[in-house]
């Protein structure tokens, strides 16, 4: 019998950027919801969420931007 794996969801497309820069495997995009995409994730480290929801949360700019518009670019495509 196969585990299902834990997955992570964000509609938050800045979180979703900063846990790809992060080294998180995101999975797929969920469009089941015409308003709102959700971005689903193999859980990531618990410690990346605490240090985004405290503020901390650090990656490089540029890498950050990447993701980001990577991830716009993804959600306006016909997939």
């Amino acid at each position: 019998m196969a585990m299902e794996r834990e997955k992570y969801e964000t509609s938050d497309i800045a979180l979703a950027s900063y846990l790809l820069c992060s080294g998180a495997n995101l999975l797929e995009i969920d469009r089941q919801n015409p308003r709102r995409c959700l971005f689903v994730f193999n859980v990531p480290n618990q410690s990346l969420i605490t240090k985004w929801q405290e503020g901390k949360a650090t990656v490089n700019a540029l890498a950050f931007h990447n993701a980001y518009q990577g991830l716009k670019a993804r959600l306006f495509r016909d997939d």
